[in-house]
């Protein structure tokens, strides 16, 4: 078994991604271990990162931005899919409308705009080799990663770094309640942002506390 470090994990996208800004290494690391054994338990147990206080200690994900892109991508119809009111002459933003039947063949709606990441990267404590293997192991990263193609990653590297996954600095690495922040001996201020959040596995449910995270660089 490898000895516990800190670690920066560095991802080299290839395609373009749709991810949360609150992804977390712990949420990408349970995805892995659910998607190879089906277990939803082991999947929150064995996430291979130091925990303290109850938070994992992996960071949020780390953006690189670039331009924007338009990805089109296919979609296989549903039998819901084939009611009526799913059928519009013009394309409508939100709503329900997926299936334009203007202007010759029937097109799915589906053209998504998004900002190019050629790089991500997070920050971890725990076994970073194990870490690197499960994050290797997953066909992409973000939403519409295994069916269409988002996300898809050319390689993934970790290296030594100084760090405990959780702030820096005293400012957040990832979401972490309030009051758990605060019995670390940290403030709240502007370098934190602050939202009803989760911050653990099952990141889909469960009821959202008030959280810190790491907040947004000041527009220029």
């Amino acid at each position: 078994m490898s000895v516990a470090q800190g670690f920066k994990m560095t991802i080299q996208l290839r395609t373009a991604a749709l991810l949360n800004p609150h992804l977390s290494l712990d949420g990408l690391l349970a995805a892995a271990i659910f998607k190879r054994t089906g277990d939803v338990e082991k999947a929150h147990a064995d996430i291979p990162l130091s925990r303290r206080d109850g938070v994992w200690c992996g960071s949020s994900v780390q953006l690189e931005r670039g331009h924007s892109v338009t990805a089109a991508f296919t979609q296989a119809l549903r039998h819901r899919d084939f009611n009526s009111d799913r059928y519009s002459d013009h394309r409508k933003r939100g709503g329900r409308i997926t299936v334009l039947i203007a202007g010759g063949q029937f097109k799915p709606a589906l053209d998504l705009s998004t900002p190019w990441i050629g790089k991500l990267a997070f920050l971890g404590h725990g076994d970073a080799d194990a870490c690197m293997e499960l994050v290797e192991s997953l066909p992409g990263i973000g939403a519409k990663a295994a069916a269409h193609g988002f996300g898809r990653m050319e390689w993934v590297d970790v290296e030594p770094w100084e760090t405990d996954g959780l702030s820096d600095q005293g400012r957040p690495l990832r979401s972490v309640p309030i009051e758990t922040w605060k019995a670390w001996g940290h403030i709240v201020d502007d370098e934190c942002g602050v939202d009803m959040l989760r911050s653990a596995p099952p990141y889909w449910s469960g009821a959202p506390r008030p959280c810190v995270f790491p907040a947004p660089p000041a527009r220029r």
